[in-house]
């Protein structure tokens, strides 16, 4: 894009190939900003709720005697 942009300039906004890339980029971001507030909002509201996980005692090491 950039060397397109370099060697058209306005005229690259007619040139097939760097619209198609400047919507490329648009859609690209779409789906990363999407993403990221997906991640975001699952790990605030957490819908699938706490695990209830019951704590295990340590076990004592056993040590041999000599």
């Amino acid at each position: 894009m950039t060397a397109i942009s370099q060697a058209q300039r306005l005229q690259a906004l007619q040139n097939p190939l760097y619209v198609f890339d400047q919507k490329a980029i648009i859609v690209g971001a779409i789906i990363q900003t999407v993403s990221i507030l997906a991640i975001i909002v699952i790990s605030v509201l957490k819908p699938w709720r706490r695990r209830n996980i019951q704590k295990q005692e340590p076990k004592e090491a056993v040590v041999s005697g000599s």
